[in-house]
């Protein structure tokens, strides 16, 4: 959310300024890629369950995650 308010005022502040232009489109990159990681990490993710026959389960996922952090 704070992303789309900040690429928002970017744009507007980028009609007077071609160098902000381009940082805007800089920002926009950014943000579409990481869409673009959180859904190729949800879909891994997805495929594993899938694979291995697992019902998904939050308290071994976040047991997981502990161990990971």
């Amino acid at each position: 959310m704070v992303s789309l308010l900040s690429l928002t005022i970017a744009l507007l502040i980028s009609l007077n300024s071609p160098l902000l232009l381009v940082g805007l489109a800089a920002k926009l990159l950014s943000l579409f890629s990481s869409i673009a990681l959180l859904l190729n990490f949800s879909l891994k993710r997805l495929r594993k369950l899938d694979t291995h026959n697992t019902t998904f389960d939050l308290h071994n996922d976040k047991h997981k995650l502990e161990r990971l952090c």
